[in-house]
């Protein structure tokens, strides 16, 4: 853990927490809500796992012992997760490879104590194409789903965005708005106060942007892509976006 300063600094050193995991893992999807964190899909050394669990966030910052929730209802790595009106969304590649096996979403109500009140439900997600490296943010009652990369490696601009309803659990149609203006994958999205933030890498090097992952898909090799700008892009009350 680390301290945060009232202006937005950080403390002057991190805290290895007294509690630790039950198992080495990585790659899972953490939020924090009512007091607690969540912790949904690790991967660990016996791959992804569909576990969701919770633990208090003591007054100094510390992490008390996980207690299990619900079992997700599908498998796969790479998880995003966002809470809106107290509701859980969790966005997953498919677990099965194929240009056909879209991403999946689930979602579940969380206790005013950040613990889970029911049971994982099947949701929707904007693309039919499967889907990786895409990154997920939230505003108000809106969540956006931003790029990412398709089975053939062609990496994608597009954002999309879908409606919580005030009483939460499924999400509106998901409508397409105003794209990033150049491809972008496996960087962070993020809103606040109005604006859209995308952090990143803009993945052009040598020829066109889908001949690093391809490259990376047959061998496993690959190399860093140059520096990309912070993008940003002003919200409307509609949950449509601005020009970035």
């Amino acid at each position: 853990t680390m301290a945060l300063n009232v202006s937005g600094t950080v403390g002057a050193s991190w805290t290895t927490n007294a509690t630790s995991l039950p198992v080495a893992i990585n790659d899972q999807a953490v939020t924090a809500y009512g007091g607690k964190i969540q912790i949904v899909g690790p991967n660990t050394s016996a791959g992804a796992l569909t576990t969701s669990s919770s633990a208090v966030v003591n007054a100094d910052g510390s992490v008390g012992t996980l207690t299990q929730g619900p079992a997700l209802l599908q498998n796969g790595s790479g998880r995003k997760a966002v809470i809106v009106n107290g509701w859980e969304y969790v966005f997953m590649p498919s677990s099965t490879a194929g240009a056909g096996y879209a991403p999946t979403m689930n979602y579940v109500q969380l206790c005013s104590t950040g613990t889970y009140c029911g049971i994982w439900q099947n949701g929707t997600v904007p693309v039919t194409e499967w889907r990786s490296a895409f990154e997920i943010a939230t505003s108000s009652n809106a969540i956006y789903f931003v790029g990412g990369e398709n089975y053939s490696c062609v990496i994608s601009a597009t954002v999309h965005y879908a409606v919580v309803p005030p009483t939460g659990g499924a999400l509106s149609a998901w409508a397409a708005t105003t794209s990033m203006p150049g491809t972008r994958y496996r960087g962070n999205s993020v809103a606040y106060n109005g604006y859209l933030y995308h952090l990143g890498w803009f993945v052009a090097f040598i020829a066109f942007v889908p001949h690093i992952a391809f490259v990376r898909r047959l061998t496993g090799i690959s190399w860093p892509a140059l520096p990309d700008p912070v993008m940003y892009m002003a919200l409307k009350t509609d949950a449509y976006l601005d020009a970035y």
